[in-house]
């Protein structure tokens, strides 16, 4: 039972429910959620347990979705990758989950981890010695609508390929993908 291709904000939601459990304390459901990365051709499944029902219809305020394991989208030609996050032990501080307005979804919160190819940019020591080592850096978002977010990024210090002895140690970084909001503290 679930509700297809439902708009979120713009994107793309599957709400499956995968089970359901009636006791003499009340109704309960087991709910997975497909939500659509349209730049990555993919899917993030989010599933969650524990949401209420009741005769009037879902409570969902009283649920918690979460993607369980590490989810890969793979770009570019040496396979660069951005990794959402998994909250395999229901740990959503660290994991990517879906957050809750009243009674609907209000916004997807995501961790997640950027790498980029060696043959682009190269880690380096405190030193400025370059590493043999990719670079690979944190970001923190959420969304609403897949087009409209914005995430902070913690990066390490770095060089790029090709220009030796240049060196960036990146304090806040900030990636704009949204044509509405801006960075904060950002005005054109």
């Amino acid at each position: 039972i679930g509700l297809d291709n439902q708009n979120f904000g713009g994107t793309p939601v599957t709400l499956a429910i995968m089970s359901m459990t009636w006791s003499p304390k009340g109704a309960t459901m087991s709910v997975l959620c497909n939500i659509n990365i349209p730049e990555a051709n993919g899917w993030l499944s989010l599933a969650g347990t524990g949401f209420c029902i009741n005769p009037t219809g879902v409570k969902f305020s009283q649920g918690t979705l979460l993607l369980p394991t590490d989810r890969y989208f793979t770009f570019g030609s040496d396979n660069d990758s951005l990794v959402f996050q998994g909250s395999p032990n229901a740990d959503s501080t660290a994991g990517t989950y879906v957050s809750w307005a009243g009674d609907s979804l209000s916004a997807v919160v995501a961790h997640a981890r950027l790498s980029f190819p060696k043959s682009a940019i190269v880690r380096e020591d405190t030193s400025g010695n370059v590493l043999d080592s990719a670079v690979s850096c944190t970001l923190g978002f959420q969304f609403h609508k897949w087009d409209d977010w914005v995430a902070s990024i913690v990066m390490p210090r770095f060089q790029i390929v090709g220009v030796k002895g240049l060196s960036f140690l990146p304090d806040t970084i900030f990636y704009d993908h949204s044509s509405v909001s801006n960075a904060p503290g950002f005005n054109l």
